[in-house]
């Protein structure tokens, strides 16, 4: 994990370590997460580092967690059927939360 301060970089984290779930399958993957502040991202990467998924800080929510395992963030809806992260690294955390003002938010999706 490196940690880079934001004044002089578009990076406020990189490498933080975090188990990612696809969305897909039920496999937990373990894998690495960025945070880009200047360009508004949260950049996932595998164990070899290509990138698996960028999401948009705006769009990022807190997921409820039932175990306690650390902050569980989607992109989007709130939805068990997206993907998600677990972070369990507070700094990784306060950084999160001091970037994304709306992880509490409630993203209402249109009903038919």
């Amino acid at each position: 994990m490196h940690w880079i301060t934001v004044g002089r970089s578009s990076m406020a984290f990189t490498w933080v370590d975090t188990q990612y779930f696809d969305g897909l399958s039920a496999q937990r993957r373990q894998a690495f997460v960025s945070l880009d502040v200047q360009n508004r991202h949260l950049i996932i990467h595998n164990h070899s580092g290509a990138e698996l998924d960028i999401w948009p800080l705006e769009t990022l929510r807190r997921f409820h967690d039932d175990a306690g395992l650390g902050l569980v963030l989607c992109s989007g809806a709130v939805d068990p059927g997206e993907a998600r992260i677990v972070l369990s690294n507070s700094r990784a955390i306060a950084a999160i939360k001091a970037a994304c003002l709306n992880l509490n938010k409630t993203t209402v999706s249109g009903r038919t």
